[in-house]
């Protein structure tokens, strides 16, 4: 069973990371699939004053990126 499949047989789930430039390029993508696989159905994280919220709720995905003041 793929990885996709297993996702939405499971639950719906949200995850997101923020990191420097490239490191998307040559991330352990095993890594970021348990800790989706092991969020609930919002995450935040936050980065040198930003922020990325991501919340599913049903069939509604919303993202926000936004200036944290810090």
């Amino acid at each position: 069973m793929g990885r996709k499949t297993q996702a939405l047989g499971r639950k719906t789930q949200a995850y997101c990371e923020m990191k420097d430039p490239g490191y998307f390029g040559n991330c352990d993508w095993d890594e970021i699939y348990k800790k989706l696989m092991a969020s609930g159905t919002e995450s935040l994280a936050t980065k040198e004053g930003f922020a990325t919220k991501v919340r599913i709720d049903g069939q509604k995905y919303d993202a926000v990126l936004f200036y944290t003041d810090d």
